[in-house]
């Protein structure tokens, strides 16, 4: 196992504070809300540069344990919260440029001690409690300020803590009738969760954060000085050193460098305690952000990173079906970066079917790490035709609708994830079609639609 420093001690926040919120954002470290015998509508940042911290604007509205992203617009967002023992659904935008504050869409579901985390320009927000335990998982869309719900996650909990890493929002502990060392991950492509590796200790009223793609769960209750580390490679966790001041219902965030334990409870007392742990040795990248769609006559592939370390190139894997994937093209890295930094690749080889794309990062000793796939629209030309699937996730019916209906006797057939056939008929008028996946087992497969000399193919989940 890699040895981590110690943690240790910073210039603690003006203001104590404990069940805060924390998100990082251009270097700088964000602790909002929180309480201190009342609910608190507090804004401080946190310079690790200077080691000083700022006091800002403070919020609209008072609250404790709401979620706190910082985004990829350069703004922050914090969700929901508590206040007087009510629960709260709004939700505030800050603009560090203007130091000021401005409502957006709330959220559909009241909830506090929540978790939410940021994917290509969507905040998922998770979990929670309104007076019963919450699996609600909502999307904001931060360029519509809009809402919609999603996957469920698989366990109800609140005091749950998220990060993202590569492409998956992982929700690590939280509170269900008592501790728990749950860890299940998101994947916004697929709408769907995946049970990860436990935590070594049970907590809630923990911090969580991610750096180079490393998830850290920090303090909280019963563990309340112990952290951790969560590798996906490995899908292991692994000890990351006591802390100085044992804590719960304290904050985490991280630069491109550093992990961040903000404020808290010590059981006694409401600390502003600040303590820093800078990791020598993190995954290659720092995925932001990936997304592929068709541009004309192109498919158009484009992402982002947070950070690099030893990143030597880019291999981007093309496929049709969503399994068997081939090498398109490289994309040279940067080496050693931390600050965003923004690639792109074209792809000019259309094909009718949908095309599915993943990265390949691999780094100068020949380690690598898949990023999460991502699914071009097919570009297409006005002879071929299209249709959409609902709903999706399923569980018995697929319904199918196409605006093209002119040709008859379309062949309909289903594979699973391996290539497998798994269903196969025939239909004649693709906006009034039914399919029965009843008995399906749970799963990723393809739908494709043959019309003559035409052929599309669509991915759901069966659940």
């Amino acid at each position: 196992m890699e040895a981590f420093p110690q943690w240790a001690l910073k210039t603690p926040a003006s203001t104590a504070v404990w069940g805060p919120g924390a998100g990082s954002l251009n270097g700088f470290i964000y602790m909002i809300g929180g309480n201190n015998g009342v609910d608190m509508a507090t804004n401080q940042r946190y310079d690790p540069v200077s080691n000083a911290w700022t006091t800002l604007a403070p919020m609209p509205g008072a609250r404790t344990y709401p979620a706190v992203v910082g985004a990829s617009n350069g703004k922050i967002y914090v969700f929901g919260g508590s206040l007087g023992g009510g629960y709260l659904n709004t939700v505030v935008e800050y603009d560090p440029g203007t130091n000021a504050w401005t409502n957006k869409a709330p959220m559909p579901t009241s909830r506090m001690g929540l978790g939410a985390a940021e994917y290509n320009g969507k905040i998922y927000v998770i979990g929670g409690w309104n007076g019963v335990l919450l699996t609600t998982n909502e999307e904001y869309d931060i360029a519509s300020n809009t809402w919609v719900t999603k996957a469920a996650m698989p366990t109800a909990r609140y005091q749950v803590s998220c990060a993202q890493s590569n492409g998956q929002i992982y929700a690590v502990g939280g509170y269900n009738a008592a501790p728990l060392n749950s860890n299940q991950s998101y994947d916004p492509v697929s709408n769907t969760w995946t049970v990860r590796a436990n935590l070594t200790g049970a907590r809630y009223l923990h911090g969580v954060t991610s750096i180079g793609g490393i998830v850290w769960a920090i303090g909280g209750f019963p563990t309340t000085n112990s952290t951790e580390f969560y590798n996906p490679s490995s899908n292991s966790w692994s000890n990351g050193g006591n802390l100085v001041q044992a804590r719960y219902r304290v904050a985490a965030a991280s630069t491109t460098s550093c992990v961040y334990a903000l404020g808290g409870f010590t059981g006694a007392i409401t600390v502003g305690t600040n303590e820093e742990n800078c990791p020598p040795v993190i995954l290659p990248i720092e995925l932001i952000s990936f997304t592929a769609k068709c541009d004309l006559n192109h498919h158009e592939l484009k992402w982002s990173t947070a950070s690099e370390k030893n990143n030597n190139y880019f291999d981007i894997e093309r496929s049709v079906n969503g399994v068997d994937f081939k090498s398109i093209g490289i994309v040279k890295g940067a080496g050693n970066s931390y600050k965003t930094l923004n690639y792109n690749f074209t792809d000019k080889n259309l094909s009718n079917e949908t095309t599915y794309y993943r990265l390949k990062q691999t780094d100068f000793d020949g380690r690598f790490n898949y990023s999460a796939i991502v699914v071009s629209d097919i570009c297409k030309n006005k002879t071929e035709f299209e249709f959409d699937i609902f709903p999706n996730p399923a569980t018995s019916i697929l319904s199918i609708k196409s605006d093209n209906s002119d040709e008859i006797n379309k062949e309909i057939t289903i594979t699973d994830a391996i290539g497998k056939v798994v269903l196969k008929t025939q239909i004649n008028d693709l906006n009034a079609s039914q399919i029965n996946i009843n008995e399906l087992s749970e799963g990723v497969y393809f739908i494709s639609v043959i019309s003559g000399d035409k052929k599309m193919v669509k991915k759901f989940v069966k659940q």
